[in-house]
């Protein structure tokens, strides 16, 4: 995990002057731009199938050189089958940010950086036989490698594959009885994303 980390951290050192070079041979452009759209993560859902995996998400661009991206999603969803006597209530909450450096600033462009990310998720099931509540909480942070293709410069889509260290607890409460338990992961992700530019 340390030696991960460092040599991440070296990447971040080493890597922004070989950008500087690559950025003063692309095209001029302003050296702010301010987008705004939505992230979509490619991942199995069906442990709750009813919580979407879309995200908003905010773009700054800054010298063509820096991308500081915050993002946050919801969901509630309500579930009542009347035949069969179940309520359920399912929320979801995720924030995360993303700090990324713009390798070019051409039509077709990769990018390397690192994210995190927070996400709280919530259940309430009652039947006629029983009642439970979990609750969680989870982080993830890692490396992310994406490309970006501009179709214009209002408009681009891009591909990110990340490596991310994930932490999660979570707490049940079944018929008054409460259980919790913890756990740490490493996992990949990927990511769709859509940016539209001002």
């Amino acid at each position: 995990m340390k030696n991960l980390l460092l040599i991440l951290s070296a990447l971040f050192l080493v890597f922004p002057a070989e950008i500087l070079k690559a950025q003063s041979r692309d095209s001029e452009e302003s050296r702010f731009k301010f987008g705004a759209g939505i992230d979509i993560e490619i991942t199995d859902i069906n442990d709750n199938p009813v919580l979407s995996p879309a995200n908003i998400l905010l773009s700054f661009d800054l010298f063509n050189i820096m991308r500081i991206e915050p993002g946050f999603g919801f969901n509630l969803t309500n579930v009542d089958a009347v035949n069969h006597e179940i309520t359920a209530v399912y929320k979801r909450q995720c924030y995360n940010l993303g700090l990324y450096w713009l390798i070019t600033n051409r039509r077709v462009a990769p990018y390397l950086g690192m994210n995190y990310d927070y996400i709280r998720n919530f259940s309430d099931h009652e039947d006629e036989d029983s009642s439970f509540t979990t609750e969680s909480y989870e982080t993830r942070l890692g490396p992310v490698l994406g490309l970006e293709y501009r179709f214009a410069d209002k408009f681009s889509i891009s591909g990110e594959f990340s490596f991310l260290r994930t932490k999660k607890h979570e707490s049940t409460l079944v018929n008054n009885e409460e259980r919790n338990q913890s756990g740490d992961s490493w996992q990949s992700g990927n990511k769709i994303k859509f940016r539209f530019y001002f």
